[in-house]
């Protein structure tokens, strides 16, 4: 007799949903976020066993841990899922294209996860906003495939390009007294050196904002969190479920949002695009 076996229990992590709204006009087209393109494809239980055969798991990143100020969706899922997630991390950071999961996990379940992976770590920015997994007629996944951009081809290049950038904005950063004060300064320096390009290469990352200086909404948040995470400051990276809607900010509250001004003549008005950046104080 075949037994199917039960779904895992569902974390406390689901994904934002977007509603209908209406778009300000003067923000009217800054909405360059895109979702987490999933690719599942069904196999036959022949091909899910020879699969599983043939594929390793790679590195489960078992010793991995994770601080929940600085990876809140990691502490939202449940324990099967934070171990696929540590095993999602560290392949993508080996930059592994195909493993079969360490842990029995659902076709309707990896998305979650990976999500949950790309939100937490813009470190991660060698890694494509998508992935494929294949499963069999029981739903049960056989195998998980990343997908790459550029700058994973001349890694430890892209990695040093990266890392100056970076540091030529923390290095000031960290002198200033308060956080409010690292805060700002991040942003207003992103401000002037990034410029909002919606066709921009590898715009769903923090490359693109810190190296080739031209981005989308995810990119701008993206590299905030990342400086944000190096000067130990908690903030993650959010897509609301109201793209496009610009507020104003000129002081933080319990939380403070600081995402990509109109434009240099208009300092004051900031647009929260498809992602803003929560900081918490």
């Amino acid at each position: 007799k075949t037994v199917i076996p039960q779904r895992a229990p569902v974390g406390t992590y689901v994904s934002p949903l977007t509603d209908k709204v209406t778009i300000p006009e003067a923000v009217s087209g800054y909405s360059g976020y895109m979702e987490v393109e999933a690719k599942p494809e069904e196999v036959t239980k022949v091909q899910a066993d020879a699969l599983e055969a043939e594929l390793d798991v790679g590195d489960t990143g078992s010793l991995l841990v994770f601080d929940q100020r600085f990876y809140p969706y990691y502490h939202m899922l449940n324990d099967s899922e934070k171990e696929l997630y540590r095993q999602i991390y560290a392949n993508a950071y080996g930059v592994v294209e195909r493993f079969k999961p360490c842990v029995e996990v659902f076709s309707t379940n990896v998305g979650r996860v990976v999500e949950a992976v790309l939100n937490d770590n813009p470190v991660l920015f060698w890694v494509e906003n998508s992935y494929g997994c294949k499963y069999g007629p029981d739903g049960r996944v056989a195998e998980i495939s990343l997908q790459y951009n550029e700058a994973a081809q001349k890694l430890d290049q892209s990695r040093q390009k990266f890392d100056e950038r970076a540091e030529g904005i923390l290095s000031v950063a960290r002198n200033l007294k308060s956080d409010y004060e690292k805060e700002k300064y991040v942003h207003d320096k992103m401000a002037t050196m990034v410029e909002y390009v919606a066709e921009a290469p590898m715009n769903q990352s923090a490359y693109s904002a810190l190296v080739n200086g031209k981005t989308v909404c995810a990119g701008y948040a993206k590299a905030f969190q990342y400086l944000m995470q190096q000067l130990d400051i908690t903030a993650a990276t959010h897509r609301p479920a109201v793209p496009g809607k610009a507020v104003r900010r000129t002081c933080p509250s319990h939380f403070l949002s600081l995402p990509a001004p109109v434009s240099p003549s208009h300092p004051r008005l900031y647009l929260i695009f498809g992602y803003h950046t929560i900081i918490n104080h």
